[in-house]
């Protein structure tokens, strides 16, 4: 399992100008104690970037030369090396990188897309082929470099930040099969351009579906007319994975993880076939994976607790998709059942946005009920009524106890079974639905993703509104955003409500002493199962071993969580088909229409 991840470090080292021993003294220094499999290293690194016409004197670049060999005879890092440096090639100077594995170069790749100043000193007039480094014939050019005997089908390249502002470089890659791209770059730090740099490595990682990790060059290189950018950034699939943005004079190393199966499973759903649009060389090469703990994320779901930008975000979205859906069937009400729990808490707080963009009356605009039976909780009936008081909300209550022994009599059914209690979830369905019926509204659902992969829902019970803004909030994202918006309110019932329902365990309440998360498991462990299964593709063995290392668990326990949640997802697929419509908060969505598709009658 360990061989789906790569762990990689991107590196700016305290440069001296023209003077490649003193920086591959630094170099050798960060290597030996690197625990990676790929160390890239920023543009020119080995000679600075500001060597101006220096470069141009045999005396750099033998040095550049003496110490690259320097590195292959005393290489203490057993993986791969992108390093910046020079080579000339007959009578031309080019800016390249070196791909070094242990004492061989794999390949050296130039820089294509050089500005007018740089071609004072370097050239563009690149080809395929051999050329000699230390007597030895090396692959120069366009290069693609391809991981032997990987089932997740890891090809990396290297393109230059111009490729950010004009992707025909990255789009060649893309085209090629690339899944990865390296960037080093050493390039001027001006007022706005680290958000002007962040939003394309987003944007141009999103389009082309890739990872591509930038390397700025350092700040200790000179400063005589600008600073070079020491900014170390993780992009992936329009996420920023990981940065390091610091200003600093000395060695500075960003680790970070590439995740080979999410990887492969994004580029494999992008519909990108393998175009030769430039004449690129594949190099391969092998690497055996550093064995260590990859530090997955256990809680892809999560948001810092200070995300009140994130909170806001999945407010607006879930609120206006319940606008347009009242305002296209004229409805003048919203009708919620309020159980006190978690996920009829965020729908609330999503209704109560609703009224204020469209300066409703809350009151008047959102009917909350309660519906208890003889399960309810103190608790959760206390903070029921709590929490609509605290939003200035008048709440309908309806003890459904009659209804529910009244079914059950005419059914002749004794037993508090599952009968038993699909027949309070259905009875407190209907009840919403005729509310809803009585004052020209509408029924607004809660159940969460997580909930809707696990089939735990009663059919044509809470399974039935006629719009569910979470639908794609799983439970460990439900919670943390619940938990940002008691600690931003200054209403002090709200948010003390607000952080004991977060705390209350997760309960249907629809028999004595039940607990969601004795039936089904955690729902930490069952969000970290859905997000790598739906997300990254993983299979289920790799699922297993992932949640025995992010968890601490045990072989057997995890084993069986995930069997669980696979028997679950299979067999309840029928519910999915027939779940309401709700605006997509997440990538991640189990929606029939627009999400992850799989017939009803898999066995997995």
């Amino acid at each position: 399992m360990k061989d789906s991840f790569l762990r990689v470090s991107l590196i700016s080292i305290k440069e001296e100008v023209a003077n490649p021993k003193l920086n591959m003294d630094n170099i050798l220094d960060i290597l030996s104690n690197l625990k990676s499999d790929i160390a890239c290293f920023s543009e020119l690194c080995l000679t600075s970037s500001n060597a101006k016409d220096l470069f141009n004197h045999q005396e750099l670049l033998d040095e550049n030369n003496n110490q690259i060999l320097r590195l292959l005879k005393s290489n203490p890092f057993s993986g791969i090396i992108l390093l910046g440096g020079i080579f000339k090639k007959d009578s031309n100077l080019f800016n390249v990188t070196y791909c070094i594995k242990e004492n061989e170069i794999l390949g050296i790749v130039p820089k294509s897309n050089l500005s007018l100043n740089e071609k004072r000193w370097f050239s563009d007039d690149i080809n395929n082929e051999k050329v000699l480094f230390n007597s030895k014939k090396v692959p120069f050019g366009r290069l693609l470099f391809k991981l032997n005997n990987s089932k997740y089908n890891f090809r990396f390249g290297i393109a230059e930040e111009d490729s950010l502002y004009s992707p025909l470089s990255i789009l060649t890659h893309y085209y090629n099969g690339v899944n990865t791209i390296f960037m080093p770059c050493a390039s001027f730090e001006t007022l706005g351009k680290e958000d002007i740099r962040e939003n394309s490595l987003i944007n141009e990682s999103r389009r082309f579906k890739s990872a591509i990790l930038y390397v700025g060059g350092s700040n200790s290189d000179s400063t005589t007319s600008s600073l070079i950018s020491s900014n170390l950034i993780h992009s992936f699939n329009g996420e920023i994975v990981k940065k390091d943005n610091d200003f600093t004079s000395s060695n500075k190393v960003l680790t970070t993880i590439i995740d080979l199966a999410e990887l492969n499973h994004v580029k494999r759903n992008s519909n990108s076939s393998i175009i030769k649009l430039l004449n690129f060389k594949t190099v391969e090469f092998n690497l055996s994976s550093f064995k260590e703990d990859y530090g997955v994320n256990p809680h892809p779901f999560y948001l810092k607790e200070d995300d009140v930008k994130a909170l806001n975000k999945v407010l607006n979205i879930q609120a206006y998709g319940i606008i347009k859906r009242i305002n296209h069937i004229n409805s003048k009400r919203v009708v919620l059942g309020v159980s006190g729990g978690l996920d009829s808490t965020m729908s609330l707080l999503a209704l109560v946005q609703v009224s204020k963009i469209l300066n409703k009356n809350i009151d008047e605009f959102i009917l909350p009920v309660f519906l208890p039976y003889e399960n309810s909780t103190n608790r959760t009936k206390n903070n029921q009524k709590r929490l609509v008081e605290a939003l200035g909300l008048k709440a309908l209550s309806i003890d459904i106890s009659s209804q529910v022994d009244e079914l059950l009599q005419d059914i002749n059914h004794k037993e508090k079974d599952v009968t038993y209690e699909n027949a309070q979830v259905r009875v407190r369905t209907q009840t919403l639905m005729e509310l809803a019926n009585k004052y020209n509204g509408i029924v607004i659902g809660t159940s969460d993703l997580s909930e809707i992969a696990m089939g735990y829902s009663t059919y044509n019970g809470d399974s039935m509104s006629m719009y569910n803004p979470n639908s794609t909030l799983p439970k460990t994202m439900l919670r943390s955003l619940v938990k940002i918006y008691a600690n931003n309110t200054s209403n002090e019932d709200l948010k003390e409500v607000l952080l004991d329902i977060v705390d209350t365990p997760v309960s249907a309440e629809l028999n004595v002493g039940q607990l969601t998360e004795v039936e089904l498991g955690k729902y930490e462990h069952i969000d970290f199962i859905l997000y790598r299964f739906i997300k990254c593709g993983n299979t289920k063995e790799e699922i297993i071993s992932l949640l025995m290392d992010s968890f601490k668990l045990d072989y057997a326990f995890s084993k069986a969580q995930v069997e669980k949640f696979f028997k679950r997802f299979c067999s309840q697929g029928y519910k999915r088909n027939i779940c309401p419509d709700g605006a997509k908060v997440l990538d991640i969505s189990l929606d029939p229409f627009d999400g992850f598709l799989m017939v009803s009658d898999v066995r997995r």
